[in-house]
């Protein structure tokens, strides 16, 4: 088959055929890649796990791997089973996100601004560096916008674990009904008897 192929690269037929194959490659292709939904690897609630997230967090788990165990980082990898550890980790921190949603509990734009100042991967002379911030994402090819997303919902995944590790985890309902039911004031008529 390849043979009368490769013989008849020049015919019409073959190229039409070809043509026809390329159309139809690129707009399942194309609609393929805008439909997002075929991005998601795990669906927890409402939030999605992308698979571009997921591959965020395989490569950093590479850098460091390679960091650490230099030549047997690959064998490392392999025997830590990283793929599943990643997606499970993934899974893990979309359902504290959720809990800390449900909560109410948010990362405000200061203190997400106040991580990012207070790095000391990007001071120089104890005050905040924007090229050396710049020179981090070009450096790991991380775009501005998903770096601040990702280290905004690395810090909400902290702050919850602060607060279960307090032992003090309410939800708004919970304070609210526990609100009424202490600061209600009631009118109570009594007919005394003697």
């Amino acid at each position: 088959m390849l043979n009368l192929i490769r013989n008849n690269v020049q015919s019409f037929s073959v190229q039409l055929i070809a043509g026809i194959v390329v159309v139809v490659m690129l707009t399942f292709g194309i609609s393929a890649y805008r439909d997002q939904s075929v991005n998601t690897i795990v669906t927890v609630d409402d939030y999605e796990i992308k698979v571009d997230r997921y591959q965020r967090a395989y490569e950093q788990a590479q850098y460091e791997a390679r960091e650490q165990y230099k030549d047997r980082a690959a064998d490392y990898l392999k025997m830590m089973n990283m793929p599943a550890r990643i997606v499970h980790q993934l899974t893990n921190n979309a359902l504290m996100l959720r809990s800390a949603e449900v909560n109410g509990l948010t990362i405000t734009d200061k203190e997400l601004a106040q991580t990012i100042y207070q790095n000391v991967a990007f001071l120089t002379d104890g005050r905040f560096d924007e090229k050396k911030y710049a020179r981090m994402l070009e450096n790991n090819r991380m775009d501005k916008i998903l770096y601040e997303k990702d280290l905004r919902d690395e810090l909400l995944t902290r702050k919850i674990l602060t607060f279960m590790d307090s032992g003090l985890l309410l939800s708004r309902q919970s304070l609210e009904k526990e609100y009424q039911r202490n600061f209600t004031e009631y009118n109570i008529n009594v007919i005394e008897f003697t």
